[in-house]
């Protein structure tokens, strides 16, 4: 028989501040973007490095890429460190600021576009 275990995530005490920066970062990527949303055109510059300007632009719900993206992320890397437990406390830090530096690039990807837009 095959049994599933509940996911039991316990956080060491020393990457709480980094993922709790982390899961803010994306829950303020997230209200931006559904706020965003909602009031901007209903084509946005997405992938505006294109040299092709017919390829450029994408619809609005493109937008919601970055809440997704930001989640996945998180997710990934809470799982990621509850299996890493056992290595040392320098790299176990190191990955999760990593974790809010790349949250902190997909906000940052995201105002630029919507301040393109606005």
């Amino acid at each position: 028989m095959f049994k599933l275990k509940a996911l039991s995530l316990k956080i060491p005490k020393f990457l709480r501040t980094p993922l709790l920066i982390s899961i803010l970062v994306t829950f303020i990527t997230s209200f931006v973007s559904v706020s965003y949303l909602l009031s901007i055109q209903p084509v946005i510059p997405l992938m505006y490095t294109l040299a092709d300007s017919s390829q450029q632009l994408v619809s609005k719900q493109w937008l919601l890429v970055f809440p997704s993206a930001s989640f996945l992320i998180n997710f990934c890397h809470m799982m990621t460190l509850n299996l890493m437990k056992k290595y040392r406390k320098v790299l176990l830090q190191i990955f999760a600021w990593s974790t809010v530096l790349l949250q902190f690039l997909l906000l940052l990807a995201m105002i630029r576009i919507i301040s393109l837009v606005t």
